[in-house]
C-alpha cells in the first residue's frame, strides 16, 4: 500500500478533498483499491507499476480551492512520491 499526502492546511471541518489521476477523477467507490481519508491522504492498495502517474489532490472550501500535484513512480517493490503545490 502507498499513501499519497495532500499537504493543505485548513480547518478540516470545512475542507472537501478530491483526487484525480491523469486529469480524471478517482472514484473511490468504483475501485476498492482507492481510499480517501478525511485528512486528504489517498491510500492505494496493491500498488502496481501501472499506478505510476500524476495525481492531483484538490482541497475545496467556501474560500476557494487549492491543488497539489503528486507524482507517483512505482518501481517493483519501491514507490517514489513527489509533491508540488499549486495555488488556484
Amino acid at each position: 500500500m502507498v499513501q499519497l499526502p495532500c499537504p493543505i492546511e485548513a480547518d478540516p471541518d470545512t475542507l472537501f478533498f478530491e483526487w484525480y489521476r491523469d486529469r480524471e477523477p478517482l472514484d473511490a467507490f468504483a475501485d476498492e483499491r482507492y481510499r480517501i481519508q478525511s485528512n486528504g491522504i489517498l491510500k492505494i492498495k496493491s500498488v502496481v507499476p501501472e499506478d505510476t502517474g500524476l495525481y492531483v489532490c484538490r482541497a475545496v472550501n467556501g474560500f476557494g480551492k487549492a491543488d497539489v500535484n503528486v507524482t507517483l513512480i512505482v518501481l517493483g517493490m519501491y514507490c517514489l512520491v513527489d509533491t508540488f503545490f499549486l495555488h488556484t
